[in-house]
């Protein structure tokens, strides 16, 4: 276990954390099977906006399918993570505790991300099965493509096909919000979805041809998220359990699968209890942005010269450092958070403190206080040191690792 040399660790998890049943309440939820299961509320949280989760942690039933279905990881933590920090604008973290998704399953999941049929496979369908209702076959919530057409066309017919009906919905993420209803018990208070939609589509026109790529523009992936949405409203208010209870749709753009930063939120709507259609729609304004880069010189000059002058330094004192590289969250045009990760080739500890100061001093040297700056100073092998500063403080904290 990794320690630290100016705070322990340790101390700082179990302080911070760490149940204390001597003071942390009991409640009772009572599951979908309608049988009642006892819960710990943790009266800790790391951070005042932040969610408690009651324990023992339940995990969701679609736990680890994102993993298969996004393949990028940056995008995977920003789509939890993203549609958590859209929840608190809904769903008041003093007032509601966390809880992963419980409804959406790895099966229903994997029906719903695979393409709609076509007319006439539906209409087929329903000529040998008279009985048949249309709503049932039309699971997938995909763009249709033809497959007896598809298996008769050469590869050329194939690339038009695939390029001309993406696969655009990659993931459908779930999350539950809990709500006291008395001083011992709990229920479900309200639920948040996102949308995963692909900026890029993947495809090969048969088993062993090469991958090919098409780029989805963005009127058209939001278009069919949208529509998409309601029907997924629709289909979670069909089930008796969720028909009253509020709804937060949001859709994710991804970002290409080589990216190094994750993709944004493009926007949010809110359905009441009972409700089956998606009235306004709220744009999201967020973004991360990679440093150095020409998106960011172009888009945000200011902080990018603060970056490049930070690196400059960086190198000058050191000059066997291997790379610099930053991503900023931008949130409404404005910086809130800039994370960079500075990998170096170290010769032993004393190496390291002296660098981990002389970024402390540049920290404070480049970069104004009106937004959070973490450094993690990294060795090939491991990372050595950090460096934070919240802002609107005026001295960065400083951990190295023993």
């Amino acid at each position: 276990m990794k320690r630290l040399m100016l705070f322990s660790l340790a101390l700082l998890i179990v302080s911070g954390c760490a149940p204390n049943y001597n003071t942390d309440e009991e409640v009772v939820q009572e599951t979908e099977d309608e049988e009642e299961q006892r819960y710990i509320i943790p009266t800790n949280k790391l951070e005042e906006d932040t969610y408690r989760t009651i324990l023992p942690y339940v995990p969701g039933v679609a736990r680890g399918y994102i993993v298969d279905r996004v393949k990028n990881r940056y995008d995977i933590d920003e789509v939890e993570q993203g549609l958590i920090r859209q929840a608190k604008d809904v769903f008041d973290p003093e007032k509601y505790f966390f809880q992963e998704g419980q409804y959406l399953t790895e099966d229903t999941l994997g029906e719903y991300l695979g393409r709609q049929p076509t007319k006439e496979e539906v209409q087929e369908h329903l000529d040998e099965n008279e009985d048949a209702n249309p709503e049932d076959i039309q699971v997938g919530l995909n763009p249709p493509l033809d497959d007896d057409e598809y298996k008769e066309a050469d590869k050329e017919k194939r690339k038009e096909m695939q390029e001309d009906s993406p696969q655009i919905l990659s993931y459908i993420h779930e999350q539950n919000y809990l709500q006291r209803v008395n001083e011992d018990q709990m229920q479900l208070g309200g639920i948040a979805v996102a949308l995963v939609l692909k900026s890029e589509y993947a495809f090969q026109t048969d088993i062993g041809e090469p991958t090919l790529y098409t780029e989805i523009d963005e009127a058209e992936l939001l278009k069919f998220g949208k529509e998409t949405a309601e029907k997924v409203i629709n289909r979670l208010r069909d089930r008796e359990e969720l028909a009253d209870i509020p709804i937060l749709i949001a859709l994710y753009k991804e970002n290409e699968a080589s990216g190094i930063t994750p993709g944004n939120y493009l926007t949010k709507a809110v359905v009441d209890p009972n409700g089956r259609t998606i009235g306004e729609w709220e744009n999201i304004n967020e973004q991360y942005v990679l440093f150095p880069s020409g998106k960011a010189e172009r888009d945000h000059y200011d902080q990018y010269e603060a970056f490049t002058a930070f690196e400059r330094d960086v190198g000058e004192f050191f000059p066997n450092y291997i790379g610099v590289i930053g991503t900023g969250y931008f949130n409404g045009g404005n910086l809130h958070d800039l994370s960079i990760d500075i990998t170096i080739e170290f010769n032993g500890k004393q190496e390291v403190i002296g660098f981990t100061q002389h970024v402390y001093r540049l920290v404070q040297e480049h970069f104004p206080n009106h937004y959070d700056v973490e450094v993690n100073v990294m060795s090939p092998e491991r990372q050595e040191s950090v460096v934070y500063r919240k802002a609107d403080k005026e001295e960065p904290e400083v951990y190295i690792y023993q």
